[in-house]
């Protein structure tokens, strides 16, 4: 029994009392009756509304955390599970805000408390919108105007003295391969190696360096380092270049808001799952 419904019960009490005192006053058991029977039925009908009521409200709770709290909270977790995905081998992922961009033009969005929950959600989303803004150059290894791309290109065309606009990382084992542009790795600090060599744990693995040149006519060449000196000689070429690259702004301010995000995340998620369970209280 919940305080309101201890309340009726209190309030029908009294009130049974006043009646009984008045049918002694006034000296006519009827009375009585009647007092009590009009009191009782305004006791019930105030009960019975109070009822329904709580009954409501918590249906609208079972709603919104099926439609609205539930989907959000699950968004949270697969966006916190990508980031957590994130490696010099799968580079920088997009992240999904399709879900909140649907329920803001819905009415369901008027469900979430104005001025706490709902704009915390949306400062977060704002955040995700604006980190996948900043990310998609990075995700195209090839994008021109990629700051991170033209330092590696300008760096290797140095340090190799060719006309270079590619390098990849190719691990070999008996019936096949992968080639792992550099970016990735040089993005996360991590050398190509170590990558494929985690990716590939129980291949005997040989790797190469494949270099794609570009000619003044236009015309692409590759070239196979595959030597011993070779390798070494690129791991120079990673190693000084690294720093230069993850200085970079672009990388530096997407490490930043993507530790923004992944802390708020599960700041949010924590107050998402209070809501979640709000039928239970009520």
């Amino acid at each position: 029994m919940n305080i309101r419904n201890e309340a009726s019960l209190l309030i029908g009490s009294a009130l049974s009392a006043i009646s009984a005192g008045l049918s002694v006053f006034y000296g006519s058991p009827v009375f009585g009756v009647v007092t009590g029977t009009l009191l009782g039925a305004v006791v019930t009908v105030y009960a019975q509304s109070r009822t329904q009521k709580t009954a409501w409200k918590r249906e609208l709770a079972v709603r919104n955390a099926d439609t609205l709290y539930g989907p959000l909270f699950n968004l949270l977790n697969s966006n916190l599970a990508t980031i957590d995905r994130m490696s010099a081998q799968t580079g920088y992922l997009t992240l999904d805000d399709a879900f909140w961009k649907q329920i803001t033009s819905q009415y369901q969005f008027y469900f979430i408390p104005e001025g706490g929950l709902r704009d915390r959600l949306g400062r977060f989303f704002n955040l995700i919108s604006k980190y996948n803004t900043m990310v998609w150059p990075l995700a195209v290894t090839s994008a021109e105007g990629n700051e991170v791309t033209k330092l590696i290109r300008e760096e290797a065309q140095k340090f190799y003295d060719l006309p270079i606009e590619q390098i990849v990382y190719v691990a070999q084992w008996t019936n096949g391969s992968n080639a792992l542009p550099i970016i990735n790795p040089l993005l996360f600090g991590e050398h190509p190696r170590k990558v494929l060599s985690t990716t590939y744990p129980t291949m005997n693995l040989t790797f190469t360096v494949q270099i794609t040149t570009l000619a003044p006519s236009g015309q692409p060449g590759q070239n196979t380092l595959s030597s011993a000196s070779d390798l070494l000689k690129f791991d120079s070429f990673f190693k000084q270049t690294v720093g230069k690259v993850r200085s970079l702004q672009l990388p530096s301010a997407t490490r930043a808001i993507l530790q923004e995000i992944h802390t708020r995340g599960l700041e949010l998620k924590t107050l998402l799952l209070a809501y979640i369970q709000q039928p239970w209280s009520v």
